[in-house]
């Protein structure tokens, strides 16, 4: 059998978490484009152990609590928080900027009626630099010798011409099926609803 080995970059994040015993316990995630006005509104507090986290406020950037406090209603454990609890500020609905509390932690929130705007020709950019072949960010041809075999007795590194595919597509790690499954997720997504898409070129090319 033959593998592919598409070789590219890769980029890893890693955030550590202190060990003392003033460090951070509890993180507040919050829908990072932000909340429609008239939308539902969830935050989740995870915690690296078992608090109990009783209640939580929004402040508007002058400190001001505009919401709450309100029940934080406890949601069990989660991979690696120990608990978690749900903060819902759905009636909350005057666009702009506040800071969610909760459990010692605290966020920054947005409210406004633009949330998802370009958020679609975000991802089609991000799809398109991430193709092999030509790619738009740096106005060239990319990955265009890094087909090669791998794991085979007499083929090794021998080169195939796989460019037009995506970067990493036969990858140990199998990059191919997000690929496709996100490129399908987007295709549904302007069939259903093509004027969330300011940028159709994509879908001629």
């Amino acid at each position: 059998m033959i593998f592919l080995r598409h070789f590219g970059m890769a980029l890893a994040i890693a955030g550590a978490i202190p060990l003392s015993a003033d460090a951070q316990r509890t993180f507040i995630r919050v829908n990072q484009l932000g909340y429609l006005p008239l939308e539902p509104k969830t935050a989740v507090a995870c915690s690296l152990d078992s608090t109990s986290i009783k209640s939580f406020t929004v402040q508007d950037v002058d400190g001001r609590v505009v919401f709450g406090p309100a029940k934080a209603a406890a949601a069990g454990s989660f991979a690696s928080c120990a608990s978690t609890h749900r903060l819902n500020f759905s009636q909350l609905r005057k666009p702009g900027r506040y800071t969610i509390v909760a459990g010692g932690a605290s966020t920054v929130i947005v409210i406004t009626s633009k949330t998802y705007d370009g958020a679609a020709d975000t991802l089609l950019a991000y799809m398109r630099q991430q193709r092999s072949g030509f790619n738009t960010l740096v106005k060239d041809s990319i990955h265009k010798y890094d087909g090669r075999i791998v794991d085979h007795p007499t083929r090794n590194n021998e080169f195939i011409n796989v460019s037009g595919g995506w970067a990493d597509a036969s990858d140990y790690l199998q990059y191919v099926t997000t690929s496709a499954n996100a490129t399908f997720v987007m295709l549904m997504a302007y069939r259903d609803n093509p004027k969330a898409f300011g940028d159709s070129a994509a879908f001629y090319h």
